[in-house]
């Protein structure tokens, strides 16, 4: 058996008795260190789990559901703003969702808030926008629309779309 393979399952064996109940019979026995040992490791690794998960999360692009009062307000103070006309039913919408959330995870996009509008429930904001298909994208800056797009899906064109001029 090569070095190699022999950590691994030295590795796979150690992590393994990580997640094993301690039974009480181990803390008397001449392994009594194990359980002492297996805590302080799970103290430290829990919370680090946890915050990666959390910054994680604090990075994901977050496509919040379109409501009038928050986009009047990011347009007062002349936020820029994403809307997106998305039907759960449209691959298309699916797809630019999929492209559009790791790109939105990079810095130089960090304030850009983006709100999805339901293009089947509501119908009302869909014709404010003057939006007649859904996979609809609309650029707001500085209180204003800067550009539209329908079904967009190229990862270099939703890019530029998105980059906001300086």
């Amino acid at each position: 058996m090569s070095e190699t393979h022999s950590r691994c399952v030295y590795s796979i064996k150690f992590f393994a008795m990580m997640a094993l109940p301690v039974k009480r019979w181990d803390m008397f026995s001449t392994v009594g260190a194990i359980p002492n040992i297996r805590m302080r490791i799970m103290k430290k690794v829990i919370p680090m789990f946890f915050a990666a998960l959390l910054a994680g999360q604090a990075l994901a692009a977050d496509f919040q559901p379109f409501q009038q009062a928050k986009f009047d307000a990011l347009q007062k103070d002349g936020k820029p703003v994403l809307v997106h006309i998305h039907a759960d039913w449209c691959p298309v919408c699916r797809r630019q969702v999929e492209v559009l959330k790791p790109m939105l995870q990079e810095p130089k996009f960090k304030n850009l808030t983006v709100l999805k509008v339901d293009f089947d429930s509501q119908k009302k904001q869909v014709q404010a926008f003057k939006a007649n298909h859904q996979s609809t994208l609309i650029l707001f800056n500085d209180g204003k629309e800067v550009r539209r797009s329908t079904g967009e899906t190229d990862p270099q064109r939703l890019r530029q779309f998105i980059t906001l001029p300086h």
